[in-house]
């Protein structure tokens, strides 16, 4: 049965208790297990803002400060405008009043279930926190996300442990927000399908990608820490690590990696999502099985080579907002050096060029 129409998500019965009112009045405090000092970043100039005489650079994140005492609310912001890409600190599409309200929902949603007030303050702040998983388009209206799944996705975990809010509530219910059913629907090579999380949701499919994306903020929505992982191209040709090569099954491997726009089908990239539950990372299909590291994928990983002098194509990589070597260094109870190695960047084959989305090889761990 679907959840909630799109245009009545907000009226849901018996959903979620209402959203905050944005006001920075109310803000519960939450208990706090590892408090994270984080600094409020210098301004970054972005497209169209070049800082010239008498001009007043737009920066939302300092306007929301502007706007609250509240102590963690605060860390909050600082931790999401320290580490936002440098284009998101003076986009016109991300205003105050978006970046309050995100912050509002992400800790109520943190404070609603045991398992959410349990999350690592570091890992709620990376992994939860964040209004944005990789490159996705910026503005509303497809891009403002959070209320509508805090609404209607909070309903479906509450009583439930984390493991079964995972499996049985976002991952098997969470597409049935709209009818019919979000499904997967391929992309050519290199390329993707929709992105936005709310788009996914009016048009009813995109590709793994943006099935991976939409996920993964349905997680967040309500205080599951998520994040993207995939691969650029799968192994099929057997190539040594370090090195791309070509065969019977990739006569063309690799190529969109090097700013062409095709490559086989055999070897294209594939992206799913990961959850931290019980103190440790899982990933988690998006496109059949729904239970904790199981996937018709798993076979491939395994086929899969660590990264070696900045070649990822072949490596299997995840999401972060904050540097990884900042993340591992603070925190290697969570983000161990067993299980992932920071590297410069989330490879994105529709968005090769750019490389200001951090990432994690995480090769190893899959090779286990």
């Amino acid at each position: 049965a679907v959840l909630c129409s799109y245009a009545l998500a907000a009226m849901c019965v018996g959903a979620a208790p209402p959203p905050p009112a944005t006001t920075r009045t109310d803000m519960r405090e939450v208990s706090h297990d590892h408090h994270v000092d984080v600094v409020t970043a210098s301004h970054h100039g972005g497209p169209g803002n070049d800082g010239g005489p008498g001009h007043v650079q737009h920066d939302p994140f300092q306007e929301a400060l502007r706007q609250t005492d509240d102590p963690f609310s605060r860390r909050c912001l600082e931790y999401l405008q320290k580490w936002a890409p440098p284009s998101d600190k003076t986009s016109s599409n991300i205003t105050a009043a978006f970046l309050s309200e995100n912050v509002e929902l992400a800790i109520a949603a943190r404070n609603a279930t045991e398992w959410g007030r349990a999350v690592p303050e570091a890992v709620f702040l990376n992994d939860v926190l964040p209004y944005a998983v990789l490159s996705e388009p910026r503005g509303v209206p497809d891009w403002d996300w959070r209320k509508l799944f805090y609404t209607t996705f909070m309903p479906l975990v509450r009583g439930l442990n984390m493991t079964a809010a995972v499996e049985l509530g976002i991952n098997t219910q969470s597409w049935a927000i709209t009818s019919p059913e979000i499904k997967f629907v391929g992309s050519p090579n290199c390329e993707i399908n929709a992105y936005a999380p709310v788009t996914i949701v009016k048009q009813k499919y995109s590709s793994c990608t943006g099935l991976a994306v939409f996920v993964a903020l349905a997680f967040r929505s309500v205080g599951i820490p998520a994040r993207v992982a995939g691969t650029p191209h799968w192994n099929k040709c057997g190539s040594p690590r370090g090195k791309a090569t070509t065969c019977t099954a990739c006569p063309d491997g690799d190529l969109c990696t090097v700013g062409n726009r095709s490559s086989d089908d055999a070897c294209g990239n594939h992206d799913w999502a990961e959850v931290f539950v019980a103190g440790r990372w899982h990933f988690v299909d998006p496109e059949g099985s729904k239970t904790l590291d199981g996937g018709w994928f798993v076979e491939n990983t395994k086929m899969q080579t660590p990264s070696l002098g900045g070649f990822l194509n072949h490596s299997l990589v995840a999401s972060s907002w904050a540097s990884t070597t900042f993340l591992q260094s603070s925190y290697p109870e969570f983000y161990p050096p067993s299980t992932c190695t920071p590297i410069s960047h989330f490879p994105m084959v529709w968005d090769w060029q750019n490389q200001h989305i951090p990432g994690w090889d995480v090769t190893q761990r899959y090779l286990k």
